[in-house]
């Protein structure tokens, strides 16, 4: 699933095909593709409709749209496992030339009023999720929106509220405790595996069990890796691009994610995996050892 920085990336190739453009009516090829849970408001009603604003919460993304004469709204996108946003230009000549697993169109027009480029939804294993609804209506927002923490690259990321929330899940091991997105919103598995490492944290260690100091290095390892792996657009493990169909760079400097079995590329030892909170970690048994494992 793609995480922050992958969703980061995104955002960042969709803003210049959004810039002073007007969506078309949308092609849909998969019904119910968009779901609308605000009576009358509809798909087509994103015709004619003008971005507004691209954001990010996580790993959802948020179009803030406008048309004139009418209440702004909100096109909230989440790529789930294999979603892909791709901006392709010229359009095709026809549907059946779209890439498969294309399951919406919506054409991007000038201000002449001419299609020039268009903006695909491509979903391979369907657990994507598109939600259009009053931009006012942040009650209609779907739960893992709502209970998302703050941002690791914000100020509400810092190693006093990572201190408080373990205090607070101090059971949890610290794996389980940054994979929780009310922890730190768009923090997944990949990432979790390499802050970890580089601030020599085992995985296994008990939340509660976090110090001062750890919080401190923890927290500016993330936002340092974050920063980084968006520089290099992200990590492409299998089919993940951004907009313009580029693939990220990220995975040629993963440390620990995914290399089980190989050595640790700090101390030489062999990495090991354990399942997680339902994920695969790795780390190094030397590098980040834990006193408290071994009480």
């Amino acid at each position: 699933m793609p995480e922050l920085p992958e969703v980061e990336t995104i955002r960042l190739s969709m803003l210049p095909h959004l810039q002073q453009r007007h969506l078309a009516a949308p092609v849909i090829l998969r019904p119910g593709i968009i779901s609308c849970p605000s009576p009358g408001l509809q798909p087509a009603d994103l015709e004619g409709c003008q971005s507004a604003a691209l954001t990010r919460r996580g790993k959802y993304l948020l179009w803030h749209l406008q048309k004139e004469g009418q209440s702004d709204t909100l096109l909230i996108l989440h790529l789930g496992m294999t979603g892909e946003w791709l901006c392709l230009s010229p359009p095709p000549s026809s549907l059946s030339a779209l890439p498969s697993h294309t399951h919406l169109v919506l054409p991007l027009q000038d201000t002449d009023m001419v299609t020039r480029e268009i903006l695909i939804w491509r979903d391979i294993r369907r657990f994507g999720r598109l939600i259009y609804l009053p931009a006012a209506r942040p009650d209609l927002w779907p739960a893992g929106l709502k209970q998302l923490g703050p941002e690791p690259l914000g100020p509400d990321f810092n190693p006093a509220f990572l201190c408080r929330e373990a205090r607070r899940h101090q059971r949890l091991p610290m794996a389980g405790f940054l994979l929780n997105q009310s922890i730190g919103a768009g923090l997944g598995n990949i990432y979790v595996n390499e802050a970890l490492f580089i601030s020599r944290i085992n995985p296994l260690q008990p939340a509660g069990s976090l110090s001062a100091n750890q919080a401190r290095e923890l927290c500016q390892d993330i936002r340092d890796l974050l920063t980084r792996a968006i520089a290099c657009g992200g990590s492409s493990l299998r089919d993940y691009m951004d907009a313009d169909g580029r693939q990220g760079q990220f995975q040629t400097q993963h440390l620990v994610y995914g290399r089980a079995g190989r050595a640790c590329p700090r101390c030489g030892q062999t990495l090991v995996s354990q399942v997680i909170a339902g994920r695969k970690v790795t780390y190094c048994p030397h590098c980040q050892a834990c006193p408290q494992l071994k009480q």
